[in-house]
């Protein structure tokens, strides 16, 4: 099995977010259309169709300029082609693809989650596939989270993983450029390390 990727115009996005999105992920994970289209304008976010032949999934990306990490924002297998591995292989395919970035990547925090079952599903899935806990944690807009890090590979061999300060910063970062105004950011964001046990 290989994907590649294609990326897609503001029609098609409005058709993936409109028929597949909205049935993905739940409606405090989903950020308004409008500010996806408005960042692809932008040329700080890339959407992309996920393909084997013919679509299979989407990746969304948060490329801010000027940092070489991205926020793998969401990922989504079509609902026909789910468990068949191509959710591992996007990831892998999403490290080559975007070699010149670390990506970071959020998994809602399983405790707080509406659906438990789906959080851990999903943090192992990531983590299984090569993502490593960051040791950062963030609210946005209500939702909590474990941020990852997925992170390019050269000959093999994995990134180290950076100082959880230092990760905190570029996720402060990643949303400025996502939400630039300031007092939305202080009303709904939140990041922090956590406490070692």
């Amino acid at each position: 099995m290989s994907v590649i990727f294609r990326k897609m115009n503001e029609k098609e996005i409005t058709k993936i977010y409109e028929t597949r999105m909205t049935k993905d992920f739940p409606p405090m994970e989903l950020k308004p259309l409008h500010n996806i289209i408005d960042m692809m304008e932008q040329g700080i976010y890339e959407s992309l169709f996920v393909y084997d032949q013919e679509p299979v999934g989407y990746a969304l990306v948060l490329l801010p300029r000027g940092i070489s990490y991205g926020l793998l924002d969401y990922l989504g297998t079509f609902s026909e082609n789910r468990n068949q591995g191509y959710g591992g292989q996007v990831l892998k395919e999403l490290r080559k693809y975007y070699q010149d970035r670390t990506l970071m990547i959020e998994s809602e925090y399983p405790e707080d989650a509406p659906d438990r079952k789906m959080a851990v599903r999903r943090l192992q899935f990531y983590q299984r596939n090569g993502a490593v806990d960051t040791g950062v944690e963030s609210r946005i807009f209500g939702a909590h989270y474990v941020n990852l890090i997925l992170s390019g590979q050269q000959n093999d061999m994995i990134c180290a993983l950076p100082p959880a300060e230092e990760v905190k910063d570029v996720l402060v970062q990643l949303y400025t450029g996502m939400l630039p105004d300031e007092e939305k950011r202080r009303k709904y964001l939140e990041f922090w390390i956590k406490k070692s046990s």
